[in-house]
């Protein structure tokens, strides 16, 4: 096994905590445009459940496991929105 000099920075320490912050943010950002746009009015409810039913359709149609506990939870999601 090769080790890397002395002199080299491992990068890769600090790599995974910055994606975490910016998935975490991300997430944040969405789940406040989301809430800001299901209060808006009722058309933009009616609007943003439809974008949402339609994503997880698309989702299911990827058939993997990540996207369809993506789908799994936006349609538990979408049952409590109404």
């Amino acid at each position: 096994m090769m080790t890397a000099p002395a002199n080299v920075v491992d990068f890769t320490a600090h790599a995974r905590p910055a994606v975490d912050d910016d998935l975490q943010a991300a997430l944040s950002l969405a789940r406040a445009s989301t809430t800001a746009l299901l209060n808006l009015s009722a058309l933009s409810r009616r609007e943003m459940v439809t974008a949402l039913t339609d994503e997880v359709a698309l989702l299911r149609t990827v058939d993997n496991h990540p996207a369809l506990h993506a789908a799994g939870i936006l349609t538990q999601y979408l049952t409590g929105v109404g």
